[in-house]
């Protein structure tokens, strides 16, 4: 089976955005990378690869996966890869770094901190994202539980 099976739904949401998030389907890995390396933090991309099936007349949904990635003003990221678990992407030159940083936002719950042993930087991210798009898999360069 060619990746991606579908389109990639991307949302996009900025805090104080005045409406609803953003909303689109594509299969363009780059121009939702583009989203993180253009974005002004901080912001949330939450991008779902769900296919729905028809079951005998019934629909139902089949999820290959979603990624959360939050990015604050300083340019740190915080993702999450939900593929049937939660694995996160860590930084090993954090490992050791055990402050809460602060200034990540969900649109449902407001203001939130991360631990900095569990942010990569926006690079990073754009690369976890671009791997994922593109494969389906985990991006070998950092350590993901």
């Amino acid at each position: 089976m060619a990746w991606p099976p579908v389109d990639f739904g991307v949302r996009i949401w900025l805090p104080g955005y005045a409406g609803s998030a953003r909303w689109y389907f594509t299969r363009d890995a780059m121009k939702i990378a583009r989203e993180l390396v253009e974005g002004a933090g901080p912001f949330s991309l939450d991008i779902s690869l769900t296919e729905n099936l028809n079951d005998r007349g019934a629909v139902r949904k089949m999820c290959w996966g979603n990624m959360l990635v939050y990015v604050n003003d300083n340019g740190d990221a915080w993702v999450r890869l939900l593929d049937h678990s939660e694995f996160v992407p860590r930084d090993p030159v954090r490992a050791a770094l055990s402050a809460e940083v602060a200034g990540f936002f969900d649109e449902t719950d407001g203001p939130f901190a991360v631990r900095a042993s569990d942010m990569i930087s926006r690079d990073q991210a754009h690369e976890a994202l671009l791997h994922w798009l593109n494969s389906g898999g985990k991006s070998p360069k950092l350590n993901w539980d």
